[in-house]
């Protein structure tokens, strides 16, 4: 699982392996250490929940998406799935981004 933080963006990559724990409803957890006090981990849940959402507290940062988004999209043939930007008056929402990374496309020969 491959993850890219932004200013206004979250974006996880998933391998096809990812992907098919995840749509069994696994939990997807991965863990950066920086020293022995010094770390950061990141998770992706599926779970029944309203909304794909994300929410960061303590060096934790977990993506939560709804078993009902995660099976449209093993359904549509889409690669990846996001979310729109909302703003409100005191905060902005990222914009979060879940795709499937693909391998690279080979160049056909002739």
């Amino acid at each position: 699982m491959k993850l890219r933080l932004e200013a206004k963006s979250i974006r996880i990559r998933l391998s096809e392996e990812e992907f098919d724990l995840i749509q069994k409803g696994n939990r997807l957890t991965e863990k950066i250490i920086a020293g022995p006090d010094n770390q950061f981990s990141f998770a992706l849940t599926a779970g029944n929940y309203s909304t794909v959402q994300a929410r960061f507290s303590a060096y934790k940062l977990e993506v939560k998406i709804p078993f009902s988004v995660l099976k449209n999209w093993a359904t549509s043939g889409e690669t990846g799935i996001s979310t729109t930007r909302e703003s409100g008056q005191e905060t902005v929402k990222p914009v979060i981004i879940i795709e499937k990374d693909l391998p690279p496309r080979r160049k056909k020969t002739d």
